[in-house]
């Protein structure tokens, strides 16, 4: 059954599945950073939504180099040395680079969104898209800085034929018959790992999950008094209405009359600006709940997924599972996270109107000027 899976990961996974979704994720990608360009998108939420898109590019490149590491395997051995020899070096802990700094970009924007919806007037003077950049810069060196050992955690040496006499004068006289995999400090890496696991696993899930509850909550409230408002402005308008077209057929030179119907513009013009940026906020809001909510499940599967929790569930139960079916679900949680790293255009398109309508702009396809407002 083990060989049975390696076949179907390598044959099949790596050579095929991998690929396609890596592929089409790096063009969604590329389409999306094409709409986040936009100067209309200025504001500080879509400034992280654009290093999202960098960094998911980012992850689905180097990992994309896995199917030529894993899902073929070439006659030449040195060709077979040199493709593991940057699979170990460079490809695996860069793809791990960018995969948590996906994690932390999406952490600092749910607090971001958590506390401006919920401490507008505060908030309102630090989450500007300067302030967006800064943090976003600021992540990317620690997260960079946290995974630089796994820079050096594996080396793949040459062994040759004649591995006991050589040296460098005879190294390229002997023939290389295999390749072999050096892991460095090897009791490091466990802590390490385990450290890493709780940075980008658990503590973000605990985070996400219970800030985007909040969120979904605080939205849901805030519908119901957009809806609540509306309607009682509507009441008001039409009462007001009718009692200002009856003092005016009594006396149309009042200035009284004149005031109040000025005040009463003005009040409506600043609840209607205050109505809409309110609801451009909830709509920023739920885009970012569902995002949220993907990540979530892609977290899910890496948290199960890691050996000692595995270990931990299935050692009563099914004591042959590490050895048989575990390399599987490997294989299905990392394809898991490829897909989250590769959705999150179409998750725009579907639940933002104004980055629906610039891509339509851009694109010049179904784009209608009366939505020019959407813009705005």
């Amino acid at each position: 059954m083990d060989q049975k899976i390696q076949e179907f990961t390598k044959n099949y996974g790596y050579r095929y599945i991998i690929p396609f979704v890596c592929i089409f994720g790096i063009l969604c990608n590329i389409l999306n950073l094409n709409v986040l360009a936009s100067r209309r998108l200025k504001e500080s939420p879509y400034i992280y939504l654009k290093f999202l898109a960098w960094s998911d590019l980012l992850t689905l490149a180097f990992t994309l180099t896995l199917s030529f590491t894993r899902g073929f395997q070439f006659d030449d051995l040195n060709v077979q040395y040199l493709l593991q020899k940057m699979e170990k070096i460079i490809f695996i802990p860069s793809a791990n680079v960018f995969s948590a700094f996906t994690v932390a970009i999406t952490v600092a924007l749910t607090v971001e969104r958590y506390f401006y919806i919920k401490f507008p007037i505060h908030a309102s003077n630090f989450y500007t898209s300067k302030y967006a950049k800064k943090i976003s810069f600021v992540t990317f060196i620690l997260v960079l800085l946290f995974r630089l050992p796994m820079y050096f955690f594996t080396d793949v040496i040459k062994i040759y034929s004649n591995q006991t006499t050589q040296n460098l004068s005879n190294s390229i006289t002997n023939n290389i018959i295999d390749y072999q995999i050096v892991r460095f400090n090897e009791t490091f890496q466990k802590i390490y790992f385990f450290i890493s696991f709780m940075l980008f696993e658990i503590i973000p899930f605990l985070i996400l999950s219970t800030l985007n509850w909040n969120l979904v909550l605080i939205v849901k409230k805030s519908n119901k008094e957009i809806c609540r408002t509306t309607n009682l402005d509507g009441v008001n308008f039409k009462a007001t209405r009718h009692k200002n077209s009856f003092f005016s057929r009594l006396s149309l030179e009042s200035d009284s009359l004149e005031y109040l119907r000025r005040s009463y513009r003005k009040k409506m013009s600043i609840k209607l600006k205050l109505s809409m940026r309110k609801r451009k906020e909830m709509k920023l809001t739920r885009t970012l709940i569902v995002v949220v909510f993907f990540l979530l499940f892609s977290e899910i599967s890496s948290i199960i997924t890691y050996d000692k929790v595995m270990e931990l569930l299935v050692e009563c139960y099914f004591p042959n599972y590490m050895k048989t079916y575990y390399k599987l679900q490997v294989f299905i949680s990392n394809l898991i996270v490829l897909i989250v790293h590769s959705v999150n255009f179409f998750l725009y398109c579907f639940f933002n109107e104004k980055y629906f309508a610039i891509l339509k702009l851009k694109f010049r396809f179904g784009y209608n000027k009366s939505k020019n407002q959407i813009l705005k």
